[in-house]
């Protein structure tokens, strides 16, 4: 929503937020998680975490906005982007084990 909210004051977005949410087709992979950490919602993000190279958490990023230290925002986005890209290898790898074999 922060995001969006930046993105609709300069101008950048015509569409309403629920037009965004609701009406864009998606995977939601968040269940998969779920299931791969035995079925416990407790820290379920831990699988996407494993993958990270920094610290830095989601909640970290309003403090470096407020300093200004958009180079640390842009870092964290970047090691969030590459850790859920391998985490979604893994995922698609091991759903295709699953697949049942043609004969």
């Amino acid at each position: 929503m922060f995001i969006y909210t930046r993105a609709e004051r300069y101008k950048l977005v015509s569409k309403p937020f629920a037009d965004i949410l609701y009406w864009k087709p998606f995977i939601d992979l968040k269940l998969v998680l779920v299931i791969i950490n035995k079925c416990k919602f407790a820290e379920f993000s831990k699988f996407v975490d494993m993958y990270a190279q920094t610290k830095i958490r989601g909640s970290d990023v309003p403090v470096f906005y407020a300093k200004g230290d958009y180079e640390s925002i842009v870092k964290y986005v970047k090691d969030e982007y590459r850790a859920v890209l391998k985490a979604l290898k893994q995922i698609k790898e091991a759903l295709e084990e699953l697949r049942p074999q043609q004969t």
